[in-house]
């Protein structure tokens, strides 16, 4: 939300006031992130779509998400009518997802740091081996 302001002064030896027009920015912080769409335990080979989301804010955030501390994924949504930004994350899930870190970050110029979510995977196999004496 912004808004204008206007300041006049009337000096009287002046024929035209002096006008200075000013904006002002209201910062809003968003709400904290969340993560939907996923299961703590995956199956080796699951399609998974991990969706964060973040809610109001001025201006709305931005969202970043990472996997073990390394940028993932820069992309995002914009709702303008819910008044939230969306971003989805699909992948499959793999061996080196087992114990992977997927975190989701938004911010905005209203908050000093980023607020989070994160998730952590523990993956199990397909198959059981079952042993038969």
């Amino acid at each position: 939300m912004s808004f204008s302001w206007f300041c006049r002064v009337f000096v009287d030896s002046a024929v035209l006031p002096v006008c200075h027009q000013l904006y002002s920015i209201l910062l809003d912080p968003p709400t904290a992130p969340i993560i939907t769409g996923f299961s703590e335990s995956p199956i080796l080979g699951d399609v998974v779509d991990l969706t964060c989301q973040a809610s109001g804010g001025n201006p709305f955030p931005t969202l970043v998400w990472y996997r073990n501390d390394e940028t993932h994924q820069l992309s995002y949504q914009t709702n303008l009518e819910e008044k939230r930004v969306e971003s989805i994350l699909t992948f499959t899930i793999s061996e080196s997802d087992n114990g992977a870190v997927y975190r989701c970050e938004s911010s905005n110029p209203a908050q000093t740091t980023p607020q989070s979510a994160q998730v952590r995977f523990q993956v199990k196999c397909k198959y059981s081996l079952i042993l038969v004496y």
